[in-house]
């Protein structure tokens, strides 16, 4: 061990004092002093990773919280689109309401007149080519007066002649009328019915109206495109409700035109083949039946609307028809 020496003047003579340190008394004092070392380390390791476990649990915990609220904020904001989008529809709609109410009853007008003359010159005693001429003239008279007053129970909402009927006894005898014609354009219909789907309150006309509507969309789609054979029909009752689909393997409905399908006068045909009311009569048909339309297609081609039409249990009386049907709630 080195020593240390201290030198101080005294008595007029100079002193030297030099002090060295035993080995044992500084191993000693080292020992003693180890402990509260290692101790004081040991703590200061301990807080140390008390801090740090409580530091990462607390950013996982706000992580975690941050994720939760963003995705509770996108689905408000879905929610929030969602209802800007059906009001948007619903305005639309309006609009083309009061277009229509007009035309129709400009239409209506000249055709009661040709309805009631035709009737009363059948009552005449003409040759049979004339008289069947006449029940031609007048059956397609009946008919258009028939599209008319859909027209104005689209436009007005005006509460539908509903009955109890059987969904498959309508696409059966839907397809009765389309079945030559779908044949000639070589398409095939796969029905894929369920026996025991419950009777409800649906309006015939409108209901066949509707159907009319989505095969020829499908049957044009499929055949300008030259691509599909197949027309697919579908029902089930689940949770509450009627379901229909009506399905095809054609070319698809492209994501951006998907949400306008349904707007009025809105329209992917060429110029003189459609006028883009097809859809929406079909949209306010179902709305007045109080239930949903809606259509899904993916990239891969083939289109579905899927028909939710609400399930009613006993015969409403005639001024709360649409009472009795409860809407059915928007779904995923």
């Amino acid at each position: 061990m080195p020593s240390v020496s201290e030198s101080f003047d005294f008595g007029g003579a100079t002193w030297e004092v030099r002090v060295k340190p035993q080995e044992w008394v500084v191993h000693d004092r080292l020992a003693a002093g180890r402990s509260v070392f290692w101790a004081m380390t040991a703590l200061l390791a301990l807080a140390s990773g008390v801090l740090v476990s409580a530091g990462t649990f607390w950013a996982m915990w706000m992580s975690a919280r941050i994720r939760s609220q963003g995705a509770a904020l996108r689905e408000v904001r879905s929610r929030f689109e969602g209802t800007r989008e059906q009001l948007i529809q619903a305005e639309k709609m309006t609009g083309l309401g009061q277009l229509v109410a007009g035309v129709a009853h400009e239409i209506n007008n000249p055709l009661a007149s040709i309805l009631g003359y035709s009737q009363l010159l059948m009552k005449q005693p003409f040759p049979q080519a004339v008289q069947k001429k006449l029940l031609t003239i007048s059956s397609e008279a009946e008919r258009m007066a028939k599209i008319v007053r859909n027209l104005l129970s689209f436009a007005r909402r005006h509460a539908p002649e509903k009955q109890h009927q059987n969904l498959n006894s309508i696409i059966e005898e839907t397809l009765s009328l389309k079945a030559y014609h779908l044949r000639s354009r070589q398409i095939m219909i796969l029905k894929q019915l369920d026996p025991n789907l419950p009777p409800t309150m649906l309006d015939l006309h409108q209901i066949q109206q509707v159907l009319i509507n989505l095969l020829n969309n499908a049957e044009q789609a499929m055949v300008e495109a030259h691509r599909g054979t197949t027309i697919r029909l579908a029902t089930r009752a689940v949770e509450g409700r009627i379901e229909m689909r009506v399905s095809d393997d054609g070319p698809g409905v492209p994501p951006e035109i998907q949400e306008r399908i349904f707007e009025p006068f809105f329209t992917t045909k060429k110029e003189g083949a459609g006028t883009g009311l097809g859809l929406s009569l079909c949209y306010g048909i179902v709305e007045e039946h109080g239930g949903k339309i809606r259509v899904e297609s993916g990239p891969a081609g083939g289109t579905t609307f899927i028909i939710d039409l609400p399930f009613c249990t006993r015969t409403p009386p005639p001024f709360r028809m649409r009472s009795a049907c409860p809407a059915v709630a928007p779904h995923a």
